[in-house]
């Protein structure tokens, strides 16, 4: 990027449930252009995209649903089973959702942008990048995560369960 401005972000992080959603809604009523990483990750696995052949190839027609893009129950349950798969599945996914922010970053014509990436911490640690201005990351009491994961997507217990001890904790995103 020798010459070339990169464009400043703030990113934005949270465990599942943490209200990441709301915080976006109100960037946006304000009118700064936010960009969402697990977006990026479903149009990546839906039917036709550029992942989807890869992660076919690597597991098999089992963690591929019926209309043809990425079973999420199935690759849930397979990488919160195994380390292994899961660092798979990033090695997979994570340098083409990097691509694709980044050219939506150098598209964006506002001086500002918020990146929601749910899962900053555990992939990145507190290392920022220059191009990051700020992280900011969403918490909320786990009693309250909990009512919010059951009112959006029902779950059983013990998938909720798995999903939180797979995040980092609330104290640890405050550092």
């Amino acid at each position: 990027h020798v010459g070339r401005q990169i464009h400043p972000q703030s990113d934005l992080t949270g465990g599942i449930g943490a209200g990441k959603s709301t915080a976006v809604a109100a960037f946006i009523r304000r009118g700064v252009p936010t960009l969402d990483a697990d977006d990026l990750s479903h149009r990546l696995t839906q039917r036709g995209g550029e992942a989807l052949e890869e992660i076919r190839a690597t597991w098999g027609p089992g963690v591929i649903s019926s209309d043809a893009g990425l079973d999420r129950a199935a690759m849930r349950d397979l990488v919160f089973r195994d380390p292994a798969a899961r660092r798979t599945l990033e090695s997979i996914l994570h340098p083409k959702i990097q691509a694709l922010a980044a050219s939506a970053f150098a598209a964006c014509n506002a001086p500002y942008m918020v990146y929601v990436v749910p899962l900053w911490f555990e992939v990145h640690g507190h290392h920022r990048p220059p191009w990051v201005w700020r992280i900011a990351s969403i918490t909320a009491p786990l009693a309250e995560r909990r009512r919010r994961v059951a009112a959006r997507s029902p779950m059983p217990d013990d998938v909720l369960d798995n999903i939180l001890s797979h995040q980092v904790n609330d104290e640890t995103r405050r550092l």
